[in-house]
């Protein structure tokens, strides 16, 4: 009797190894999803997270994953209703951050709203100062015929090493790698140089994000560009990025 006991209590327990683990990789999994470029893949699986959280605090990292995705896939009026009904007063300085990089780059995308758009940017600059999250604020200068202070912003920018960076909070990780920051400064780079009449300088940085491997808003918009500016679109391969924060909730439902 006693051996039947310690078997059942050994399969309940491989049992709930297996489900633990396979929440966890539910979690995890949208972090390499994202990266590569299956947004829709990412966005289901924060979609589940939403549906089963028990924590507030999951329920709006799912909310915010499921924003971003549509972000990086076009879908930019979905993703704006979902970034600003999230409770931005009440979270923490890393989801905080990561709601203005996306909703300034939201804005970014429709080129609409352009004083929102630099309060955005300049929030999450005061958060983490990295190249893109200047060139961003810039943009929104150049936009509010800000011309001088836009070109010291993009001055300032392109003196900042690209540089990842990972935000901890009780509940909340932030992470933003090397590479992403480093190619949303260099399509950013080439935007504001088209944008400002540079078009030989911002050609080749605009062919760089052209061929990027991850099809997303960013490399849609440089071919716009260089279509618009007569450019070949390039052939180059170069790693994925995106332009998005990711953000985990560190806690276990």
């Amino acid at each position: 009797m006693a051996g039947a006991i310690l078997i059942v209590i050994d399969v309940l327990a491989f049992i709930l190894l297996v489900w633990l683990g396979w929440r966890v990789y539910e979690t995890v999994a949208p972090l390499f999803l994202f990266p590569r470029g299956e947004f829709e893949k990412a966005r289901a699986l924060y979609e589940k997270t939403e549906r089963r959280a028990i924590l507030s605090s999951t329920r709006s990292t799912a909310r915010y994953g499921v924003a971003i995705c549509d972000l990086q896939m076009g879908r930019v009026d979905e993703s704006l209703k979902r970034l600003r009904a999230l409770p931005y007063d009440t979270m923490n300085t890393p989801m905080r951050f990561g709601i203005d990089l996306a909703i300034g780059s939201a804005l970014l995308q429709l080129e609409r709203s352009h004083e929102e758009m630099r309060q955005r940017f300049m929030r999450a600059a005061a958060v983490q100062k990295q190249p893109d999250i200047v060139l961003g604020v810039a943009h929104a200068e150049l936009y509010l015929d800000n011309v001088e202070r836009a070109e010291e912003l993009y001055a300032e920018a392109l003196e900042i090493p690209p540089e990842g960076k990972t935000m901890f909070s009780l509940d909340t990780l932030v992470r933003r790698s090397g590479t992403m920051v480093e190619y949303s400064a260099t399509f950013l780079q080439g935007w504001y140089l088209a944008r400002t009449g540079r078009t030989d300088e911002a050609g080749p940085l605009l062919q760089q994000v052209a061929a990027w491997p991850v099809r997303s808003w960013i490399t849609q918009k440089a071919e716009s560009l260089l279509v618009a500016m007569c450019v070949p679109t390039g052939t180059g391969e170069v790693d994925p990025a995106s332009t998005a924060p990711m953000i985990v909730d560190a806690r276990d439902d």
